[in-house]
């Protein structure tokens, strides 16, 4: 493990940036208006950045894990239509 702290970061919201040497994640979350009615923002916490190969690495494990918990729980894991 890491001899130093490791953030613990929340996010409800990603950015995904492509150029032709890799990939970067802009994670970030919504913060509350700062008055009633005004629009609602949101803050970066975090970037990421990833080469094409880890990248697609990275997508091709989750899929993989995401359907091995389908098909323990029976179900799909559900996705909002918006």
């Amino acid at each position: 493990m890491a001899d130093h702290e490791v953030p613990d970061i929340y996010s409800d919201l990603f950015n995904l940036l492509e150029n032709p040497l890799g990939l970067m994640v802009v994670l970030a979350r919504t913060e509350p208006p700062s008055s009633p009615g005004a629009a609602q923002a949101s803050k970066p916490v975090a970037v990421l950045r990833f080469s094409v190969e880890n990248w697609k690495v990275l997508i091709m494990t989750g899929r993989k894990q995401i359907k091995s918990r389908e098909a323990r729980q029976g179900a799909p894991i559900k996705i909002a239509d918006d």
